[in-house]
């Protein structure tokens, strides 16, 4: 088993990566470890007695907002075969689980979960910056806004990417409805795409005031 995880504090969760490890299962878990949140995770940690040998603390980024775990079976030459994964935006804390509009991805397919652990891998190198994740995810996972189907799209990306262009694009182009989330505010790409009048249904919800300029 391999996760990244940014709120780590549901003690049931916890409990359960444990007793995978006692059970045998090659767990390693990198966690943010920086600011309010790290010391809470740092806290659960300890409370459920967690090994540290397979614990990963990620300090770089002021958050490590990943929120994934692979499951995978162990090849006859000792390397890892990723068969599937959890991912989305519910973090492991219970409020995330019982109480917040979060989605869970549960993807059975091997390509993509090895996708994951190559991410995976990088997240867990402590050499490895922000700044040098970023150079690693757009030379490795480069993304085709027009093509069809559903992509694997991993962060962080410049700024200078098109992505946000692509996912405006997709709001606006719907012909009877659209709807999105914003934790924290939408970008401008959305902003400027809901202030013209398209003839269609179209939601935000946002769990947050806010801020000036953007009502």
């Amino acid at each position: 088993i391999r996760a990244a995880v940014y709120e780590f504090t549901e003690p049931a969760v916890l409990a359960a990566f444990a007793k995978a490890r006692e059970a045998g299962a090659d767990v390693r878990i990198v966690f943010h470890d920086k600011g309010d949140q790290g010391q809470a995770n740092e806290d659960a940690i300890k409370q459920a007695n967690l090994d540290p040998a397979m614990l990963i603390k990620r300090t770089h980024p002021v958050i490590a907002h990943n929120k994934f775990i692979i499951r995978c079976d162990r090849a006859a030459d000792g390397s890892l075969l990723p068969k599937e994964l959890r991912t989305g935006s519910t973090n492991l804390t219970q409020g995330a689980i019982f109480g917040h509009l979060n989605v869970g991805h549960l993807i059975g397919d091997p390509a993509v979960a090895q996708r994951f652990l190559d991410y995976w891998a990088q997240l867990a190198d402590q050499a490895v910056t922000t700044a040098a994740l970023r150079l690693w995810t757009e030379s490795t996972n480069p993304v085709e806004l027009a093509a069809p189907g559903i992509a694997t799209i991993l962060s962080p990306r410049a700024t200078t990417s098109r992505l946000l262009d692509g996912y405006g694009d997709a709001f606006d182009g719907a012909v009877s409805s659209a709807h999105i989330t914003g934790a924290f505010g939408l970008n401008k790409v959305f902003r400027q795409r809901l202030g013209v009048d398209r003839g269609l249904v179209r939601t935000v919800l946002l769990d947050q005031k806010p801020d000036a300029g953007q009502e």
